[in-house]
């Protein structure tokens, strides 16, 4: 198995390999090896949707929230894993596939010239977002 480790065998002074005490290498920041793996993410996650997005282009009168310094974290979330058009402050608008929402950025798929791209975007270079 891959990833597999054997606690019962401690490595020994004369083994080089670094000794995780966390026993999750690949989580822990401290250790030689940290790294974080495609497998941790569900396959939803990995694959932009089947569908298109819908045809239509929102206005941004319907939704605008006038003043925001950023969107926040809590408003954007319900839109994981659905349809969302977003408005960026510097002028670009796109249909997006969000599958992943932390307090500071937005990654997924983004509807573009036919085919979904995947994107990363920082949530304080979002002006407005709807999602379906």
């Amino acid at each position: 198995m891959h990833g597999y480790r054997d606690h019962s065998i401690r490595p020994s002074f004369h083994n080089a390999e670094f000794y995780c005490p966390c026993s999750m290498c690949f989580k822990c920041p401290f250790c030689s090896n940290y790294r974080q793996k495609v497998e941790e993410y569900p396959i939803n996650q990995q694959q932009p949707p089947i569908s298109t997005p819908p045809s239509y282009t929102p206005k941004i009168s319907d939704t605008a929230q006038p003043g925001l310094a950023a969107v926040e974290f809590g408003a954007i979330t319900p839109c994981i894993f659905r349809m969302t058009y977003i408005w960026l402050k510097n002028g670009n608008s796109f249909w997006s596939y969000p599958v992943f929402i932390n307090r500071a950025t937005a990654s997924g798929w983004r509807y573009e010239n036919g085919s979904w791209i995947y994107f990363n975007v920082d949530l304080r270079d979002i002006k407005n977002f709807i999602c379906t």
